[in-house]
């Protein structure tokens, strides 16, 4: 059985608190919502219409785009990375400074319960030991260089938490926001708790008007799941590691989903048109040269992410 083939059939869940479920999820002092935060329960989701706001123009029509055109989102993927190290300002700021249509990132929790940003299973490029950020707390990660890694240029670098992400780019652009799934299965409840941190962190800092631009993405069904029940109102991506899927493989009411992210080369044109029969936006990334770019337009995609987007790739695509 091929994706979208028969109807998804939503269930709406109860309102089960955190404490009644049994988990406790931190919660930042001063949080408007902070009594409102619930986990949610396994195989018990809910669903919506998925509505979400229409897509900002980047592309205009072009005989070298095969007529594809308007309506495609450009998403730095995880910031300028190509150019400054991944997930820090530096590269957020050099994305901002293209003609981007938002910013990916990742997130995950730390020992202590701060949601900061960052991409790997180990820190090992970081502080040269095979632990994750789940081992250790805000204070311990604060003292390593982010930075160096990558260039001696961007030595000093500092660890960003999911609150100084939005608070500086939360009103300048969309933000897709990437939950890693746990690095451990003895750390699958503390991930569970960041779901429902990401979303409260969204609704006590993002505008009424701007929070259409928050999209949470990941691989997690779970987390998915976790996030949209303690808000149905963002808008839900779930990443795939293959388009050969049955609507019943995937662990979730697809009602709840805005769409699917996949990488560029296992896309195909089935995959997407079924996804836009069903009402659902399809991404994909990374796509840093001009024919990668290119076979994005073609399938019709609705949002392509990139590691360059100040790349010379792009050049030929811009208004």
């Amino acid at each position: 059985m091929g994706l979208f083939t028969t109807p998804s059939i939503i269930r709406v869940c109860p309102e089960i608190s955190v404490t009644n479920f049994g988990v406790e999820a931190p919660v930042r002092q001063g949080a408007r919502r902070a009594n409102t935060l619930r986990i949610q329960p396994t195989n018990n989701t809910a669903g919506q219409d998925g509505s979400a706001p229409k897509c900002s123009s980047y592309f205009r029509t072009n005989p070298k785009l095969h007529g594809v055109c308007l309506g495609i989102l450009k998403i730095a993927h995880r910031g300028a990375m190509a150019e400054a190290p991944e997930n820090t300002r530096t590269a957020f700021d050099k994305a901002i400074s293209y003609r981007v249509d938002g910013i990916e990132l990742d997130v995950q929790i730390t020992a202590d319960g701060i949601p900061v940003i960052y991409h790997d299973e180990s820190l090992a490029k970081i502080n040269g030991r095979n632990k994750s950020i789940p081992d250790f707390t805000f204070e311990a990660l604060s003292g390593y260089d982010w930075g160096g890694w990558f260039s001696g240029d961007f030595a000093g670098e500092k660890v960003l938490t999911l609150e100084d992400v939005l608070v500086t780019y939360g009103e300048k652009t969309r933000l897709f926001i990437e939950i890693k799934a746990a690095p451990d299965k003895k750390y699958q409840r503390l991930y569970s708790q960041l779901a429902a941190l990401v979303t409260e962190y969204i609704r006590d800092m993002i505008p009424r008007e701007k929070i259409n631009n928050m999209f949470i993405l990941s691989f997690d069904p779970e987390i998915i799941k976790t996030a949209y029940f303690n808000d149905p109102e963002l808008n839900y991506v779930l990443n795939l590691e293959t388009e050969a899927i049955s609507v019943d493989s995937l662990n979730i009411d697809t009602g709840i989903l805005y769409g699917y992210c996949l990488e560029y080369d296992i896309l195909t044109r089935q995959f997407v048109e079924n996804s836009h029969h069903y009402g659902k936006k399809v991404m994909t990334y990374s796509c840093n040269t001009i024919e990668s770019i290119q076979h994005a337009l073609d399938l019709d995609v609705d949002g392509i992410m990139t590691d360059d987007p100040g790349g010379s790739a792009w050049e030929q695509f811009q208004e």
